[in-house]
């Protein structure tokens, strides 16, 4: 298919004996949201990569089939996997797994220097999935700069965001993640995307953009989040029925400011 289609997914399903698929976060969370009464039992296998997946459609997934979910990451400049959850024993959820043999790793902060274990900083990657050579030197001495937010713990890395996304924010980068699954859990929305604005006197700026069918309080979401995460404010937050995205549902970040013309 040339973008993703749920319907299609099920048509596929049924005809094509199917047992393994591999999917992003937004396929997931389509497949749960849609609520078709369609036994999914002959799944095994579901690998997720590209984006973070929501606790709760994780678990919601899982629930509907037989299938396991492993997690795993990997970049077009390193032209395949370089992180994997291996299976349902040994996979951390949430993580995007060990790194794979032949990967090396480092996580670094701005500057280029090594950070203290468990502490976030820029994942670069070195091995013989990394690609020679890339546009506007990203690659030096054969060490990928992934852009990435990560850290590691005991040998399971995590990622943050993006380098970019989370640019103006010095410390507490993983609010991203916990945010996002409490709204993904609470409101059971399609898709959530945050902003930061900036960092005063400890409380983090934000702007929070949210993918939602159901008809929900503008002002009682923001307030919600406000008392549940104190460390916060909202400079806005935008509800849409449609966030611009890939066709696998990554959001389209510089199509941001449009949607929020859009939504005035």
């Amino acid at each position: 298919m040339s973008e993703w289609n749920v319907d299609f997914f099920y048509e596929a399903y049924e005809t094509r004996n199917v047992s393994i698929f591999p999917g992003s976060p937004y396929m997931y969370t389509d497949i749960v949201k849609s609520k078709k009464i369609c036994s999914l039992e002959r799944l095994k296998i579901c690998d997720c990569g590209g984006d973070f997946l929501a606790t709760i459609y994780f678990k919601e997934f899982e629930k509907m089939t037989n299938a396991v979910i492993v997690e795993g990451y990997g970049l077009t400049e390193t032209t395949s996997l370089t992180h994997y959850n291996i299976n349902k024993k040994f996979r951390r959820i949430g993580s995007i797994g060990k790194a794979v043999s032949g990967a090396k790793c480092k996580i670094v902060d701005r500057e280029g220097n090594k950070v203290k274990p468990g502490t976030w900083g820029i994942l670069w990657i070195k091995g013989p999935m990394v690609s020679p050579g890339y546009v506007n030197g990203l690659i030096n001495k054969k060490w990928f700069n992934t852009g990435d937010i990560a850290t590691v713990k005991k040998h399971y890395y995590y990622i943050a965001g993006r380098q970019s996304d989370l640019i103006n924010l010095k410390e507490n980068v993983d609010i991203t993640r916990i945010i996002e699954n409490y709204i993904y859990e609470k409101y059971m929305c399609d898709k959530v995307f945050i902003e930061f604005i900036g960092q005063k006197n400890y409380i983090i700026e934000m702007k929070i953009y949210i993918e939602i069918r159901q008809n929900y309080s503008k002002t009682d979401i923001i307030n919600d989040l406000e008392v549940k995460f104190n460390s916060i404010k909202l400079i806005d937050l935008i509800i849409l029925e449609k966030l611009a995205k890939t066709a696998t549902g990554k959001v389209q970040r510089n199509l941001l400011l449009d949607i929020k013309k859009e939504s005035k």
